[in-house]
Parts: C-alpha cells; structure tokens; sequence
C-alpha cells in the first residue's frame, strides 16, 4: 500500500521483490491513483479500501484465506496496523515509515511555527472535523497496535526527517503481538528499501514465509 500523497505505481519498485515467493494486489487508496473520491483521510478512511481489497482477494479461487499479508510504506503501513485490529483475516504486518498517530504527526509537522504551532493546528483539527468528520486524535496506529495481536515487522528509516523514527518506536512499545523494529542507519523516509535492498527483502520475505505458512497443508505432511 501506497503513502501519501502517492499512488500504487510509486511502490513498484518497492514491491516487486514479492513475487519471488508470493501473489502481490496493489490497489490505490481513494482519491489517489486510478481511485474516485474527492479527498483523503490520510488513513482514516483507507482503512475500508484496504478491507475492501481483501474482500475481493476472498472472491477468488485462487487465494488462501489464512495466508493473506499487508505492507504498507508510509500511510500505508499505517492502514495496515490500524486494519488489523478489527479484521482477523490479516496474518501478517510490515510497515515501513509508518506514524504513530496523526495528530503526533500534525504536532511535529507544525513545530517549526514556534507561537504560531498551536493556533495552526487547532484550525487543521477543526477543518479535518468539518471537511472528512475525522479527528486527528483517533487516526492513531500506537492505539491499534496495543490491541491487535497479529505479527509486526517495523521497518523505519533512522535519518527519517518526514516521520522521526520515534514513531515506530512508540508502535515497537505497546505492540501486544509478536513485533520487531528494524533501525536503518542513514536512511531518510522511504529510503531503507534502496540503502538496504539485499537484507530489506530478505527480511521481509523471511518474515511472511513465517508468519503467513499454511498451517492445514504442513499438518498433511507431518
């Protein structure tokens, strides 16, 4: 899943390395890409696109309901957390870059305007508030994750000057799941993939073919 503002065509190169050993959907987000609606909620909303994307993967043959992933950069990965903890069909979370929380992101976002910071953000609120009906407060990853007990691989960029790697950390810490933060040095948001692109897809393919093995198919062979 794509960040914001992007579409799915700016995550292929990030991606692809997934067919080595499993089917990959990409999809956009509403309002991005080839998708209809008139503005984002940068993850509020999202959230119903991506549970409407499993919903589809569940009308084919072809797909193994116990054995389905998300990853996500950015908002993505964001989606991908928040999702999980209502919806028991994902086995399996990589987030890279992902926030917190939007209203910690909006804090940080606004920072450098000294006196002028909490004005502006009161004004953001508001407008979300009026304009999409979302609060700031509620779009909130760190919150999922301290409720969602489906598998989390963190990956986070430690140079990240968009998201802090703070963010991670804070998801990293209430995580009730079986959880890991992979640091990358250097690496500003969105980066870790391309500074680190051997151990990147290793990690990430080892980290699915764990969490996402087919439990009824390795019962037959035992």
């Amino acid at each position: 899943m794509h960040g914001y503002p992007a579409n799915k065509a700016d995550v292929l190169n990030w991606s692809l390395f997934l067919k080595q050993k499993f089917n990959i959907l990409l999809f956009d987000f509403r309002y991005f890409g080839s998708s209809t609606g008139k503005y984002t909620t940068v993850g509020w909303d999202e959230k119903k696109d991506l549970k409407a994307a499993i919903d589809y993967l569940l009308t084919r043959d072809d797909v193994d309901s116990e054995r389905i992933g998300v990853m996500g950069l950015s908002m993505g990965g964001a989606v991908g957390i928040m999702q999980s903890s209502d919806d028991s069909r994902i086995k399996a979370i990589v987030a890279d870059s992902a926030y917190a929380s939007l209203d910690l992101l909006v804090e940080g976002m606004f920072q450098k305007f000294g006196i002028l910071q909490r004005p502006m953000i009161w004004s953001l609120e508001q407008w979300s508030k009026w304009r999409v009906g979302v609060k700031p407060e509620n779009v909130s990853p760190v919150q999922a994750a301290a409720r969602s007990t489906t598998p989390l691989l963190l990956i986070h960029g430690v140079a990240d000057q968009e998201i802090p790697i703070d963010h991670s950390k804070q998801i990293f810490q209430v995580s009730k799941g079986v959880s890991e933060l992979w640091e990358v040095d250097g690496a500003d948001h969105g980066e870790a993939y391309f500074n680190e692109k051997t151990l990147y897809e290793a990690k990430v393919i080892s980290f699915f073919e764990t969490y996402l093995q087919n439990t009824q198919n390795q019962g037959d062979t035992e």
